[in-house]
């Protein structure tokens, strides 16, 4: 299972063609391969649908094309040596991606979390400002009230 056993997939099978397009997108644009590393796709493949089936790149040691850094035509093929497995090529992206991802999110969501506050903080305080000049209005009407008031001996 893993990784390399969903990517790709038949071209009619619409999830699996979802999957790898946005495993494609996340390893080009987060500059990454693999969920766990690029390693893990020398791992067998156990789906018959999967990556290394419909490409037929088991036999040839590749990691898909995304994980280039410069992204062209089979740029992944080979890569996957034994040679490599100790001290990968400059040519592809070593890190996981999992953990990209996840500092991505952490960071924005920390962001909107942090934006929240000052937002709700903003509006405490609006209402505070609006209780105090409704108090002092409401002061001022009965002081200018109290004095118009007839006098009654």
């Amino acid at each position: 299972s893993g990784i390399n056993a969903e990517y790709g997939g038949d071209d009619t099978d619409v999830q699996a063609a979802d999957y790898y397009k946005s495993m494609d997108w996340v390893q080009q644009h987060m500059e990454c391969c693999g969920h766990w590393g690029w390693e893990e796709w020398s791992a067998p493949n156990l789906n018959s649908s999967g990556w290394a089936t419909n490409f037929t790149r088991t036999s040839s040691k590749a990691v898909p094309d995304s994980c280039c850094k410069t992204v062209t035509l089979d740029c992944g093929m080979g890569a996957l040596t034994e040679a490599n497995k100790k001290t990968p090529p400059d040519t592809f992206y070593t890190e996981a991606c999992y953990g990209k991802v996840k500092d991505h999110l952490e960071f924005w969501l920390t962001l909107a979390g942090c934006m929240a506050l000052v937002f709700m903080f903003i509006q405490v305080m609006a209402v505070f400002l609006i209780m105090s000049l409704h108090k002092r209005f409401k002061d001022t009407e009965d002081y200018q009230l109290q004095k118009q008031k007839p006098k009654v001996v």
